[in-house]
């Protein structure tokens, strides 16, 4: 990836990524709540281009190929939001991707969210997820999916230049969402905007399991949720060491 050719220098993309129900959607909707920032939602566009190109990466990656990979992202972009400075896609699942996006879009900036992983494992057992989530149907195979997630998030933490993603815990977000928030536009290079507390109010339409939290004033009541099922989740317990 270091030494693959950028694709485009535009700092359009802001890519939220982490685990399903980490608080993708929350953060989503306070950052595109900023008069420059237009949401996307979640895009499929790198899971379904990816894989592929990673597959050939090696032999077949251009500049032309990585060219026409930033034009194709940027025209789905801007067909969510026109008009806006930045636009968020807030795809969990890209934290795969995320090596690939930076060589594209070094100018990008990538949002991690990161959340109790016991709480998090929960809530994506207790969803209706689809099949390409199939890890969640067994509490060991939602133990060894986000062991592979932290690992991989190490070695994105490890490489990527000083300034590309910052790292954003849920449980502090609910204790002190404005400071947090605050925060995540000082890494955006922009300013905070009081009416990004007012998240809630924003119509944008929201189409993921938390479109109707997000419709709401923070809350605390998802916090250590896990407690109430402790004694059922032995495989999930080994996480709370693993963070």
């Amino acid at each position: 990836f270091a030494g693959a050719p950028r694709g485009s220098d535009s700092d359009v993309p802001i890519l939220i990524v982490g685990t399903p129900r980490s608080g993708t959607t929350l953060t989503e909707q306070i950052v595109s709540s900023h008069s420059q920032i237009g949401g996307a939602g979640e895009l499929s566009y790198w899971g379904r281009l990816g894989g592929r190109i990673l597959r050939d990466m090696a032999r077949n990656y251009t500049r032309d190929n990585a060219s026409i990979l930033a034009e194709g992202y940027l025209n789905v972009l801007r067909g969510a939001s026109s008009d806006a400075k930045h636009i968020t896609d807030k795809m969990p699942g890209n934290f795969n991707m995320v090596g690939l996006i930076h060589a594209v879009f070094p100018n990008a900036k990538i949002i991690h969210c990161r959340r109790n992983p016991v709480d998090a494992c929960l809530s994506m057992f207790f969803q209706n997820f689809n099949d390409g989530h199939a890890y969640k149907f067994s509490l060991d195979g939602l133990a060894v999916f986000y062991r592979e997630y932290l690992r991989l998030m190490a070695h994105w933490r490890e490489v990527l230049p000083p300034g590309t993603m910052h790292e954003i815990q849920y449980e502090d977000l609910v204790e002190d969402t404005e400071g947090e928030s605050q925060k995540l536009m000082r890494f955006l290079g922009l300013e905070w905007e009081a009416e990004q507390m007012d998240f809630f109010k924003k119509e944008r339409p929201v189409f993921t399991c938390s479109k109707w939290q997000v419709r709401q004033p923070i809350y605390k009541t998802s916090r250590d949720r896990w407690r109430r099922y402790e004694q059922h989740l032995g495989p999930l317990l080994g996480l709370l060491d693993a963070q």
